[in-house]
């Protein structure tokens, strides 16, 4: 039902834009930073740190476009697993190793762009995210329990959106830079995130 509704949201934004006469399409690549600040909660731990994130996009003209990219947020605290743990056995680890695969959001976006002077843009963007974590697991508890496993969840997709302002460097030929800042939330409740982002765009 979520998928449904992302592509019914996404088609009935672009669906003016792409019968406009004298679309410009054109793609980029995304690479950047993303700063989660003290006092996001990502699962169980309030946490705060950076991250990487790249992705690409599909422009359909100067002011919409689709965006699909990944943000790597900082590893839940080993601390608050191994708690965590203990308080759902009721025992005391004593034990443990964590070594945590990924833990990242994945978001598909429409994007809006509005120019405010030559080298400025307002950019919005509204779509869906998927927040998904993985851990590899192994301790030994007071009692002599044992576990050796994975610590892993996909919360499906939630809503969010964004803010930011894009600024474009002059360029001749080839493919043309630019540098985005913007402020991202997420609207899933057990996943109360909002973070900055630092991103460099490779427009073709």
């Amino acid at each position: 039902m979520k998928i449904r509704n992302l592509f019914l949201v996404l088609i009935g934004m672009l669906g003016v834009p792409l019968t406009a006469e004298g679309n410009d399409f054109n793609w980029y690549i995304i690479g950047g930073v993303t700063l989660f600040p003290e006092g996001t909660s990502v699962e169980v731990a309030n946490t705060e740190g950076y991250g990487n994130r790249w992705g690409v996009g599909f422009q359909i003209n100067s002011f919409f476009g689709l965006e699909f990219a990944r943000d790597s947020a900082p590893a839940m605290n080993d601390t608050v697993i191994v708690k965590n743990f203990e308080r759902d056995f009721e025992d005391t680890i004593t034990n443990y190793d964590i070594e945590a695969a990924y833990n990242r959001f994945s978001s598909f976006v429409g994007t809006f762009s509005v120019p405010v002077s030559r080298s400025t843009s307002i950019v919005g963007k509204v779509g869906y995210s998927n927040y998904s974590y993985r851990s590899k697991v192994s301790f030994e508890s007071k009692s002599g329990l044992q576990f050796d496993g994975k610590l892993e969840e996909d919360y499906g997709l939630t809503p969010t959106a964004s803010l930011g302002v894009a600024f474009p460097f002059r360029s001749g030929f080839g493919p043309k830079p630019a540098i985005e800042l913007a402020i991202t939330k997420v609207f899933e409740e057990e996943v109360e995130s909002v973070w900055g982002t630092v991103s460099f765009l490779l427009r073709f």
